[in-house]
């Protein structure tokens, strides 16, 4: 069984999913960690994109045998993949709350409704993750690629095998 506990910590809002009740100082606690400074930095980058309107957006896989963790990648405005949020599905989640206390839903991460992810899970789920991290910009349309090739900017030897594959970031995510 997984509870979740919808937290909104001056102005940061997220879900916090765990096997058992947390207490409200670990829950506050627990919110107010979720972005570190490179998240903030990010956080301007992709709160422009969104400003415009319209985000093109490319996933992932997260690594593993297992479709259901997806990096997503929102195009930056000088036409760079800028990383967003992990998309997981909530077979994953429950999975992640039996390794872990607690599963911060919050700027890196997005639990997508059902127990996988699909295509429209996927959409509303980014949709979900644009509107609580960016409460002041309006609602931007996504236009969601999968990833099916090799980026060009990656070396030639880097295997196209996807279901084990790493998305194209240098920073840590989920």
């Amino acid at each position: 069984m997984m509870l979740a506990a919808y937290v909104d910590k001056g102005g940061k809002k997220a879900r916090v999913f765990s096997a058992a009740p947390l207490a409200d100082a670990e829950l506050d606690g627990l919110v107010a960690a979720d972005m570190d400074e490179d998240d903030r930095e990010r956080a301007a980058v992709l709160r422009s994109v969104l400003a415009t309107g319209f985000a093109e957006v490319t996933v992932y896989p997260g690594g593993g045998a297992t479709p259901d963790v997806l990096h997503a990648y929102v195009v930056g405005v000088d036409k760079r993949p800028v990383f967003a949020t992990v998309v997981v599905s909530e077979r994953r989640a429950t999975t992640m709350v039996h390794e872990a206390r607690a599963v911060v839903e919050g700027f890196s991460l997005q639990v997508a409704q059902g127990e996988d992810v699909t295509e429209e899970g996927l959409a509303t789920a980014l949709a979900t993750w644009a509107g609580r991290n960016f409460v002041d910009v309006p609602a931007a349309a996504f236009h969601v690629e999968r990833w099916l090739a090799r980026p060009p900017s990656l070396p030639t030897s880097w295997e196209l095998d996807a279901s084990v594959a790493d998305p194209p970031y240098t920073g840590d995510a989920a």
